[in-house]
């Protein structure tokens, strides 16, 4: 994607879309799957890995795909939710109902948006820019947030003192575990 950084460290607004979804493969190959992404954000797999979601911060919507899992292949884009009143999409996690929680950027909540695309639960943050989520815990039952302080005044600072923070939220539903991928063959260069 565009970078969002200027030469001296400062923010800069992403105004193009110039990124891109990949996919890498087992055999080490490379596929796009996406192009013209302007923020790419959410990676999420439904529970029985039929449904692919993937979000662009930029065009502030979420979609959803068909996944193959045998192959590794998407199709059938479409979109699955879209709330410009509720903030920018970030980070994603899915819970074992199949529901994706999604932290909303500029809204200071984490939605619960159901496979049908309707929000069925919204949970405030104490800061106005949650960036992801994940289960954790022994029983996968805490939904762990993190948040951002970039291009936050020093006003806003002062408001939201917790920004930059890790968020810990107990019991809200049983999460989903995180699959593993070995990549057995990348070699490190000498």
């Amino acid at each position: 994607m565009q970078d969002n950084f200027g030469v001296a460290g400062e923010s800069v607004a992403v105004e193009r879309s110039d990124g891109a979804l990949f996919r890498f493969n087992t055999d080490g190959g490379v596929d796009t799957v996406e192009e013209n992404v302007g923020i790419a954000n959410t990676l999420a797999w439904s529970p029985d890995a039929r449904s692919f979601y993937f979000a662009d911060s930029l065009r502030g919507q979420i979609y959803t795909y068909d996944f193959d899992l045998a192959s590794g292949v998407v199709r059938n884009k479409r979109l699955f939710f879209e709330a410009l009143d509720l903030g920018v999409p970030d980070g994603s996690a899915i819970d074992a109902d199949g529901c994706l929680w999604n932290a909303r950027w500029d809204a200071g909540v984490i939605l619960r948006i159901t496979p049908s695309g309707t929000v069925d639960r919204s949970i405030p943050v104490p800061v106005p820019r949650p960036t992801s989520c994940a289960f954790g815990g022994p029983a996968l039952d805490t939904l762990y947030v993190t948040s951002a302080q970039l291009g936050l005044t020093a006003e806003q600072l002062a408001r939201w003192p917790l920004s930059g923070a890790v968020f810990a939220i107990e019991g809200v539903a049983p999460g989903m575990p995180v699959a593993r991928w070995a990549l057995d063959f990348v070699r490190p260069h000498c």
